[in-house]
């Protein structure tokens, strides 16, 4: 059954196509094109083509001096016009003279989508998608295929101009095909193309649909849950390209709407047909390749909030996912295939031809074959059958295996409440969590990072539970990533507070607490629609040995880590409050650094922890802050430094005259604004017991 289900695909992809007449060096020579049999007309070959400059028919009254010829349908992109590389950004106008056979009936076009407005000019009738314009400003963006029918006319010799600009994406010029037919031919195409999007959309609803009550009565089967999300990032392809029928819904109609749901389902559906694939063969697929393609679209799809042009690069990359899961799907396959698993024998199907399908689209992206409709729905069509299919076999053999996957199930919970984060379990020296025993602990040198929101307490007064802990999900679900990305993990969730260890190098808590602060400005500016006030998180790290363990009894265990470091970090985090910085690292962890000239930073003060004999120096990151104010941090470190030396001395009068020149220069600088006072006070009331010598 697989090699015709091949075969047919092969067949299809690689069966000669419809032979028209070429346009060639701007002129379609149609005098033996009989529309009545031949049918309609595919427009490809050179236009006239005007760079920068927007036509019509009037215009082309007077011969033009100098013609210039491209492609059509093809990108500008890099096109050499007058000796220098055309970019995205653009317009043009293309032209083609139509030589008509005698008796030519009534007349009518049918243009895909442009990049990414156009205007169509035929029979001194006009008609497109969007508005085309010199400017960014003029212009407006719609992608959307059009079509629009004439009337009999005598003349036999037209001109079709077509008008092209694009301010938006990072593909310019002519994206899809033009046809000329009757109008019965081009109505058919059209209704074909829409009736075949309607029925790869109802389909797909309806598996979504199937796949979400099936997990409603079937809890424990999340490979269901999985498969609806897969999908529904079809569905949404579905729907947002070739007539995108997404747009029969006005609000659809909209450009920025409709090309980010787009994306944002190409994003999702590598990491979904993998999270599915490991669901079913979890000991072939690796779980680590599942959470970096996770990784990947949601980094992705937090691109969908820049301008159109730059998210729609990430697309060139994302082509090579889209052709590499597809390779990825079937190796693991075949590998459970090998090993006699269930049901492999039946995804292989959909997963070769899922395969096919996306090489396929791959090669139209691109245009290194002509245009025609995407063959992806096809393929995850196929796939569904599979699934379908294993799903029945599945639970046909259910009743026999019930009291075993009652056991399991009975193991795989009590283990689960037992839940240790993995990075634990690694540093352990475990390799499965059915291994973590109560008691197990080891000594280790480790970095730790403490963050926390200042003034949380009263920035959550004016919520409701329910609203507290939606924001703190959100806030954690920003800073989590970035941690884990830099080779952390987190320890724990103290309310609004994070505690996270790193076990490799020192540097990577320092990044992550850069990273961090970064993020949170992108987050600040995401509540803010919301309403909400924007927060502000203070970050201290320090580094030394630390014993993890579990403690708790059989029944309930959970991890922690006992160290006087985790104290001393905790301590630090607590000193940006006092000298309202961003990010301070004890000078321990400030020495361990490979390459601390990588950063912005600065001696802040040697201080008492609470607690401690011993004090401790701290050294602020100053890379946190935007790039103005860092400018001025870096601007004043000098004046800083020295009048900081001068306090230490007990020369508080010139020290002064120092902190008032840094926030002359900064009064962002809180920590020379502390000093300043300090050193007002110290200079007339003599100095404190707790004085640092």
């Amino acid at each position: 059954m697989f090699r015709y289900f091949c075969f047919l695909f092969i067949l299809i992809s690689c069966s000669p196509q419809k032979q028209f007449p070429k346009i060639e060096k701007g002129v379609l020579d149609l005098r033996n094109w009989n529309f009545e049999e031949d049918g309609e007309i595919k427009l490809s070959g050179d236009f006239e083509f005007y760079y920068n400059e927007l036509l019509n028919e009037k215009d082309f009254e007077v011969p033009r001096k100098k013609i210039y010829y491209f492609a059509f349908p093809k990108i500008w992109n890099d096109y050499e016009f007058n000796g220098k590389k055309v970019g995205s950004f653009g317009y043009a106008t293309y032209k083609v003279k139509i030589l008509l056979p005698l008796n030519t009936p009534p007349l009518a076009i049918r243009a895909q989508q442009q990049a990414t407005s156009f205007l169509i000019e035929f029979q001194n009738e006009k008609f497109g998608a969007g508005v085309v314009a010199k400017s960014k400003e003029e212009s407006l963006p719609i992608t959307i295929p059009q079509i629009h029918y004439y009337q009999r006319s005598v003349n036999l010799e037209k001109n079709l101009i077509l008008q092209v600009s694009n301010f938006t994406h990072r593909k310019g010029g002519t994206w899809a095909n033009i046809y000329l037919g009757t109008h019965f031919q081009i109505n058919r195409q059209m209704n074909i193309a829409r009736n075949t999007d309607y029925f790869f959309a109802g389909f797909f609803f309806f598996v979504i649909i199937y796949h979400l009550g099936f997990y409603y009565y079937r809890r424990t089967e999340k490979t269901t849950i999985i498969y609806a999300l897969f999908s529904l990032s079809v569905l949404l392809r579905s729907i947002t390209t070739e007539d995108k029928i997404l747009t029969d819904i006005p609000f659809f109609m909209n450009y920025d709407i409709i090309i980010r749901l787009e994306y944002f389902g190409s994003y999702l559906a590598p990491a979904f047909a993998m999270h599915f694939l490991y669901s079913i063969f979890p000991k072939e697929v690796p779980k680590l390749l599942v959470k970096s393609l996770y990784s990947i679209a949601i980094l992705s799809i937090c691109f969908l909030i820049t301008p159109i042009y730059y998210f729609s690069h990430t697309i060139l990359y994302y082509q090579i996912i889209l052709v590499l899961t597809p390779l990825l799907l079937n190796y693991y396959i075949i590998k459970a295939l090998i090993k006699k698993r269930d049901y492999a024998y039946l995804m292989i199907i959909g997963g070769v031809i899922i395969l096919l399908t996306n090489f396929y689209d791959y090669l139209i992206l691109n245009q290194y074959i002509p245009p025609s409709r995407f063959a992806m729905p096809y393929g995850a069509m196929m796939l569904s059958f599979s699934q379908a299919l294993s799903i029945l076999m599945k639970y046909s053999e259910s009743f026999v295996q019930n009291v075993e996957l009652t056991k399991t199930l009975k193991l795989t919970n009590f283990m689960y409440s037992r839940f240790v984060p993995y990075e634990f379990i690694q540093l352990l020296n475990k390799t499965d969590i059915t291994e973590i025993r109560l008691g197990d602990q080891i000594q280790k040198e480790m970095t730790i990072l403490f963050s926390d929101i200042r003034s949380y307490t009263e920035y959550s007064e004016e919520m409701t539970p329910e609203e507290n802990f939606l924001f703190l999900n959100s806030y954690l679900q920003v800073m989590t990533p970035i941690i884990q990305h830099n080779n952390g993990f987190i320890d724990k969730y103290i309310g609004d507070a994070i505690m996270a260890l790193f076990s490799q190098d020192p540097e990577d808590a320092v990044r992550s607490a850069i990273q961090m602060q970064i993020s949170l400005s992108q987050y600040n500016k995401l509540i803010s629609r919301s309403g909400l006030q924007p927060v502000r998180i203070g970050i201290g790290i320090h580094t030394g040995k630390l014993i993890l363990g579990t403690i708790g009894s059989n029944d309930r265990m959970e991890s922690t880590v006992v160290s006087d470091s985790v104290n001393i970090a905790s301590r630090i985090e607590n000193l940006t409050k006092v000298y309202g910085s961003k990010i301070l690292i004890s000078f321990e962890t400030f020495l361990l650094l490979d390459e601390p000239e990588n950063y912005s930073f600065r001696i802040l003060d040697r201080v008492k922890i609470k607690g401690k004999k011993k004090h401790i120096s701290v050294v602020e990151i100053l890379n946190g802050y935007s790039e103005t104010v860092l400018e001025l941090y870096v601007k004043t470190k000098s004046l800083f430094e020295n009048s900081l030396r001068l306090y230490m001395q007990e020369n508080f009068n010139e020290a002064k005259e120092g902190f008032i020149k840094v926030l002359e220069q900064n009064p962002f600088d809180k920590a020379a604004r502390l000093y300043l006072e300090r050193s007002e006070h110290y200079a007339i009331h003599g100095l404190p017991p707790e004085w640092v010598t």
